[in-house]
Parts: C-alpha cells; structure tokens; sequence
C-alpha cells in the first residue's frame, strides 16, 4: 500500500544510469496512469481510486464532459504499482480506462512518453459534504461528469427509470480475491429481507420490489448498476452498495440504513449531496446480532413497520404512477 509521501519519495528516488536511447527498446505513446490501489476488491474504495483516475485525466485535460469511453481507452493505459492479487472488480479499470496490468508485467526495456501519478488515499466527494474550491476535483458537477462517463463505458446511459420500483440491496458474504479466509461473514446483514418487502407489497400493492444482491457472484458490475439505475427508491445498510447512488436518475431516492453505533459515518451522506440524489438516513436499532469491529454487527432485524413507514415518508402513495405499478 502506498501512501502520498510514499509515493513522493518514490518518484524522487527515480535515477537513470544509461541514456534513454540505450534504456528504452520499446515507447508507449498512450497515456499511462501509475495508481497504487489502497483497497482493490471492496466497491467503496474502487469507485473512489476510479474517481481519482478519472479526475486526474481530467485536470490534464485529456477527458471532459463530451469524452466517450471508447476513445479514452484508445489513449490511456493503467499500471497498478501495487502487489494486490486478482480481485472482482478488475475489469472495471479496462472498461473505463483501458488496457491495465501490474507493474510487475511491464518489460524493464519498456519508456513512456507521456505518465500520469494518480493521486492516492480519501479525497474528494465522499468526505466533503459541501463542494471544495478545487476546480475540477468535488462537487456535483464532478459527479454528473464522472457517472456520465462509466454509464457510456458500460452502454447504460438509456437505462429508464421505473417510477414504482424499490428496491432493497440485500448484503452477502463473498471472497472478493483469493487471499480471504474460506470462513468469512458480513456485518449488517438484515435477517427478514422477505418479510419487509412482503410487507411492504400487502401495504403498497401499487408498488414494484425486488431484492438486489449486489456481489459479484450475484450480479456483474454492469447488471448492478442496470438494476439500481431502474429503481424509484433503494434502501441499504450501511455499505460500499450504496455507492450505486451515482448511477440513480434525477427524480430517484436513496434510504440509507444505519445504527447509533454507526452515527458519525457521513460518507454516503457527501455523495448524496454532490450526487445531487434525494438523500434519507434511518436509524434502526432492534434485534442486534454478534458484534464484530468498528461498531459493526454481523445481523440486523429491521422493523417491519419502520420499514414500511420509511418506504410510505420518501415515496407516498399520491406520488405514485398507478398505470406503471
């Protein structure tokens, strides 16, 4: 893991002891983003080191808001200077950006004309709950820019809203790369998925749901993306899914699950204000499971009537399209 000034003593510590016409063999003229990745197979921190590679292209002038994937990725190349193993987001860097490998795959013989350092670490939208004075870096702008592109790089950008459509983002544990223990767990799992949304349709019969599992042996990067883009409303647990809010049309709404213990986690919070999306949190304390780190737990039961009452507060029943339900 490599940190800023990590990263600063490692560009200063670059010598060269041949001529560059004895060094290089080989020249790539693409752009090459160099990114150590801090947290590479959890979507919270994929999309923020995206967000970085994307603002970093941007403040060299190489992207903008009328930029097409397609043609980036003919420009831009990515070089992970990290050693992390395989993980299941990956293939979300060629996608956006081009082609991408580690450092380590790259011939010694091999210069490059043009280089950028992807800044590391927690910037930007997610810990500033108001828009920076960085001119291309924060705020709502940013946001619309950056969810424009990865929905054109995933063709997903005429995806329609179905304006009766919640749904509830379901969490599951899952080896997202090889070197997780065989026995893993997830914290904030809610027990009685079902019972809340067969609640919620005897309540709100003109209402579609559906439970999403957004992991990666649930659902690819793309169809996630596709589903929560179609929701009215999403409800989560506090977790990397609710970065999906990026993605949400003008008119949808995100409820945000959370604890007492969990109070103080404002991330999600910051998206949603420069996400420009209708943004609710709820607190939900009944039926606490066994307690891992940080204030996390591993289950948690959430009121059937709150769930109810939460659903009828973002979204009542006047609002609602009776030909679509």
């Amino acid at each position: 893991m490599y940190h800023g000034n990590q990263l600063t003593a490692l560009l200063g510590s670059l010598r060269g002891s041949l001529p560059v016409d004895q060094l290089c063999e080989s020249w790539e003229e693409r752009t090459t983003l160099l990114i150590a990745r801090e947290e590479y197979a959890n979507l919270f921190h994929t999309m923020r080191e995206l967000m970085n590679a994307y603002q970093s292209l941007e403040l060299a002038g190489l992207i903008n808001s009328t930029s097409k994937a397609a043609d980036v990725r003919e420009r831009t190349r990515v070089i992970w200077l990290d050693g992390h193993a395989k993980g299941c987001l990956d293939d979300t860097w060629p996608t956006l950006f081009g082609e991408t490998m580690h450092v380590s795959q790259v011939p010694a013989s091999q210069c490059f004309r043009k280089v950028i350092m992807v800044h590391p670490g927690p910037r930007g939208i997610l810990h500033e709950a108001k828009p920076s004075t960085c001119k291309l870096g924060e705020g709502k702008a940013f946001a619309r820019r950056f969810a424009a592109y990865v929905l054109d790089a995933y063709g997903l950008q005429d995806v329609s809203m179905a304006p009766n459509l919640v749904s509830l983002i379901g969490r599951r544990a899952f080896r997202s790369h090889p070197r997780m223990a065989a026995e893993i767990s997830v914290a904030r799992r809610i027990t009685n998925e079902a019972e809340l949304l067969d609640t919620l349709r005897e309540n709100r019969p003109e209402l579609q749901t559906q439970l999403l599992l957004t992991t990666p042996d649930h659902m690819t990067f793309a169809e996630q993306i596709r589903e929560v883009r179609r929701s009215r409303v999403i409800v989560a647990f506090h977790g990397a899914a609710l970065m999906h809010m990026l993605f949400l049309h003008d008119d949808a709404k995100v409820v945000e699950l959370t604890t007492r213990r969990l109070q103080g986690r404002d991330h999600y919070a910051s998206l949603a204000y420069n996400a420009d999306v209708q943004y609710t949190m709820e607190i939900v304390d009944s039926g606490w499971g066994s307690t891992l780190g940080r204030g996390d737990t591993t289950e948690v039961l959430v009121p059937v009537t709150t769930f109810v009452d939460i659903i009828r507060k973002v979204l009542p029943p006047d609002t609602i399209s009776q030909d679509a339900s």
